[in-house]
């Protein structure tokens, strides 16, 4: 399996549920060119991976992480973040 093809077209923001075993989630997201993941919290601590693409990553806390290729942040329950999309980019969530 691949993540190519996973998301719609035509939407900016696409997240798609890859699973869910194990008391644990793992989420693909997509983002096209200057996309906004509005802000949002999690309950649970989390690892955002980015797989493609150029993404920023910032909280309430005023945390800012470029993320690229191979970069990672882990994401702390009950804090406000968003993300940006300076390119296309393929990120996964892991809680």
């Amino acid at each position: 399996m691949n993540l190519a093809g996973l998301h719609p077209t035509d939407k900016t923001v696409s997240a798609v549920k890859l699973s869910t075993k194990n008391f644990s989630n793992t989420t693909s997201i997509h983002l096209k060119v200057d996309a906004v993941l509005d802000k949002h919290l999690t309950k649970t601590p989390a690892l955002l991976l980015c797989i493609t693409g150029k993404t920023i990553f910032e909280n309430e806390k005023g945390e800012k992480h470029t993320l690229t290729s191979g970069d990672y942040v882990n994401i702390e329950p009950h804090v406000i973040h968003w993300l940006t999309a300076q390119e296309e980019s393929d990120l996964v969530l892991l809680k």
